[in-house]
């Protein structure tokens, strides 16, 4: 929709609350498809000048760097945790 009418999402993002509640919904500590969905919805809406600005007010870069950075950190742990000691020798076939 907002392909079509590139107007419509600055009016949702001045009219409604939809960003700050997209930006609390990707700093939920569940990993779930809504999570992902929010992160995507994002950039759609902060396609042009004005919502990048609101983007800015609400605190939205630190939001997104913050959870990045989290994400980053538990995926990390998360796959190398999981991972067994043959999975793990290429690191130590790595000449220093």
């Amino acid at each position: 929709m907002i392909g079509i009418n590139p107007q419509l999402s600055t009016h949702l993002v001045s009219k409604t609350t939809i960003l700050p509640w997209l930006l609390k919904r990707i700093e939920a500590k569940n990993h779930d498809g809504n999570r992902g969905y929010a992160a995507e919805i994002i950039p759609i809406l902060v396609d042009n000048r004005e919502n990048k600005l609101a983007l800015g007010k609400a605190d939205g870069i630190e939001t997104i760097l913050k959870v990045l950075s989290v994400s980053d950190t538990q995926l990390l742990l998360g796959e190398f945790g999981n991972l067994g000691n043959s999975e793990l020798d290429w690191l130590t076939a790595i000449p220093t």
